[in-house]
């Protein structure tokens, strides 16, 4: 079992597993006393270098800021995988079977976050000259089918979900990390006017469909709106996954939305 801050007691509180660590998640899950259960799935921005204590994804630092501000016992697995879509989490793979046998552990919240690559991979397809239609037919005919599903799911088992409509970059990083290439830069054969405006186009647009599905959801769905974050150049890698300082700006942003719900 991994512990945050094992070795700071201001820590003890909250205990974060990563995927194939379920069992202990489970046993403790299903021991529940005090505090909340929370599941994490989705994109690298909940996983992207998950090496458990180096808080180099947004649920590593939520996780170190939960621990900090609520003082009670909270659980966290994080099923997360790199280069997921939303449309993926519809599946019947392994992580998303793991996924719905989870929710049935007496969960409290499902962070997710999805639907970046589901419009990145259309986009290749499309620019620049239809960006605006190539984005809504992903968000129409893909990511909101996806979240729909899964708030339908969370919905019949109890469950709060927690997600976000990604940020605007200043720059685009170093593509290095420790002599490690990385991934990007985000669709980096069209020049930085065609790539802004494809990013304000997604983020806008990702922002009206989880408003529109927070009229149905009400509650059950907590919109942490990151879209009004500006993050710089040091906050990004490659300008597609967050370093250390952007993550613990994304994960002040789903800690503000959620706390009073904890």
């Amino acid at each position: 079992m991994l512990k945050h801050g094992s070795r700071n007691a201001a820590f003890e509180n909250v205990y974060y597993w990563c995927y194939g660590e379920g069992d202990d998640f489970k046993r403790d899950a299903q021991n529940k006393n005090d505090g909340h259960n929370m599941l994490a799935a989705g994109d690298s921005w909940f996983c992207y270098m998950d090496l458990g204590y180096a808080g180099l994804n947004v649920v590593e630092q939520f996780s170190y800021l939960l621990a900090y501000k609520k003082r009670i016992r909270h659980r966290i697995l994080n099923l997360a995988v790199n280069g997921s879509h939303a449309t993926h989490w519809q599946s019947t793979g392994e992580r998303v079977l793991t996924l719905r046998d989870c929710l049935n552990w007496d969960i409290d919240f499902l962070l997710f976050s999805g639907g970046g690559n589901d419009i990145i991979d259309g986009l290749e397809e499309f620019l620049p000259d239809d960006i605006e239609v190539s984005i809504r037919k992903a968000i129409d005919e893909e990511v909101r089918r996806s979240y729909e599903s899964l708030l339908k799911l969370c919905y019949d088992k109890g469950v709060k979900m927690v997600t976000h409509c990604y940020c605007f970059g200043e720059g685009e990083g170093p593509t290095t990390f420790l002599g490690i290439p990385l991934a990007g830069p985000w669709l980096g054969e069209y020049n930085k006017n065609e790539k802004e405006e494809a990013e304000r186009l997604m983020i806008e647009q990702m922002k009206e469909m989880l408003q529109d599905l927070k009229k149905d959801y009400k509650d059950w769905l907590i919109f942490a709106d990151t879209s009004a974050l500006k993050l710089k150049k040091e906050d990004f890698n490659d300008q597609l996954h967050l370093t250390q300082s952007g993550c613990k700006k994304v994960a002040k942003v789903f800690y503000e939305s959620m706390k009073d719900h904890l």
